[in-house]
């Protein structure tokens, strides 16, 4: 089994972006017990065959398949192609699961939990390699879209492996630089049309006129979105391919920006540089609901907040198709 190049994500540190609020890490006690014996658990998986004696029925993973115990012995169920059998930490509660997932989002789950894990799997020598492989030449980046577009499309025949020479820009290289660079990560896996992200505020509602100075806390429902996942910022910014789990859904997490505006009537475009809130939502989703509390609230005045979405590695979340509805959410109101 060869690791996938989300073994990058696993690479940072897993720390929350925010502004105005105190960086939360999403680690306690019961989850770094969980992922210790989740790494437990993996290393008695491999020792393991069919044949090995297990209780009535004990669930295990042997030879990368899920497993249960009949008649004294392991009756293995081969997963889904691209996936394998792991032991994973549970969020929330003590204890592991054992399910088929992807091997990258395994080890995500388990390295989130604060345990220092390094995976022992051998490294895949395609994601070392200098070279491109040919199998992955996509040959549709060699058609320039003439016949169908006006504009006609910069066509590359080597995957745009060294796009970044022909611009005067530093490489984006993990960091975040604000007078702009140039990203050498590809855009990664895209999820199916059944799988795009979407989300819709819960609260504050559309119009709401709120108290000033008085906290409240936002709501926001989320859905295809495995939210929790979070690198460095500082490091790994952009610096790895989009990602998505067992179940398709991008792995990534969210964030909510409120910025001030004249009025409802303003239709001046605003500045994105200027905001009064930032805050990203690096804690899984409970029910679906991501939420927040503003401490303190907000000075009078009218405001909008949006939430955004991004991969692990914070970069924007790319979807199959042009044509489709908004993924984010943004609501208007005034505080009184």
């Amino acid at each position: 089994m060869q690791p996938s190049a989300s073994l990058f994500f696993t690479l940072g540190l897993y720390f929350c972006l925010g502004v105005n609020t105190q960086p939360h890490v999403r680690r306690d006690t019961v989850l770094f017990q969980n992922g210790k014996d989740a790494i437990t658990l993996n290393a008695k998986f491999k020792t393991l065959s069919p044949l090995s004696p297990c209780g009535t029925d004990e669930i295990a993973c042997i030879n990368d398949h899920l497993a249960q115990c009949a008649q004294g012995h392991f009756m293995p169920t081969q997963c889904n192609p691209g996936l394998v059998c792991r032991a994973s930490p549970k969020v929330g509660s003590p204890g592991t699961t054992i399910d088929c997932m992807t091997e990258s989002e395994n080890i995500m789950r388990i390295i989130a939990t604060g345990v220092d894990y390094t995976p022992s799997e051998p490294e895949d020598p395609s994601q070392t390699s200098l070279s491109l492989d040919p199998a992955v030449i996509s040959t549709g980046f060699q058609d320039d879209g003439q016949g169908n577009i006006a504009v006609p499309s910069r066509t590359s025949s080597n995957n745009w492996i060294n796009f970044c020479k022909t611009v005067n820009k530093p490489l984006t290289n993990g960091k975040q630089i604000p007078g702009g660079s140039c990203n050498t990560a590809p855009a990664g896996v895209i999820p199916s049309v059944d799988n795009m992200p979407s989300a819709k505020f819960i609260f504050p509602p559309n119009f709401a006129a709120l108290t000033k100075n008085a906290s409240f806390t936002v709501e926001v429902a989320i859905s295809h979105l495995d939210t929790g996942w979070f690198t460095n910022p500082q490091k790994t910014f952009m610096s790895s391919p989009q990602e998505v789990n067992a179940r398709g859904d991008v792995i990534g997490h969210s964030h909510i920006v409120i910025e001030r505006l004249t009025g409802f009537g303003q239709t001046t475009p605003t500045d994105p540089k200027s905001f009064v809130y930032f805050k990203a939502l690096n804690d899984p989703a409970v029910k679906g609901v991501l939420s927040t509390v503003i401490s303190g609230g907000l000075p009078a005045g009218y405001y909008r907040i949006a939430v955004f979405h991004t991969g692990a590695n914070h970069q924007p979340i790319a979807v199959p198709v042009a044509q489709r509805g908004a993924l984010d959410d943004i609501v208007y109101f005034s505080v009184i």
